[in-house]
């Protein structure tokens, strides 16, 4: 298992008991859908507070289950937002969407 899609070993030593673990993973599934969503908009507006926002907590929900990957965009992502560098945000929604593809594929096949 590639521990920048997900890193189970940290992620059960924070959530505890795995059928718990694997309920957030699934209730991140329905969330990255709305992440998506909100960051697309969020490009095609060129709204940097909502892409700062977005990142946030992107950020931090994926460290939270120990989805690196994730979690290192959605930094980039806020940080982006936070600068305004709205030159970047297309490329940025790229790479979330692949991440997001991995993420997907990995719960499809655990």
């Amino acid at each position: 298992m590639d521990k920048n899609i997900f890193d189970y070993q940290d992620a059960i030593e924070r959530v505890g008991d795995e059928e718990l673990l694997y309920e957030l993973l699934d209730d991140f599934l329905e969330f990255s859908d709305e992440i998506l969503s909100d960051i697309e908009k969020a490009v095609k507006e060129g709204n940097s507070t909502m892409i700062r926002n977005s990142g946030h907590t992107l950020k931090g929900t994926a460290a939270n289950l120990s989805l690196q990957n994730l979690s290192d965009i959605g930094l980039e992502i806020e940080t982006a937002g936070k600068a305004e560098l709205t030159d970047k945000y297309e490329d940025l929604f790229a790479r979330l969407q692949s991440a997001v593809a991995e993420f997907k594929k990995f719960m499809q096949e655990k």
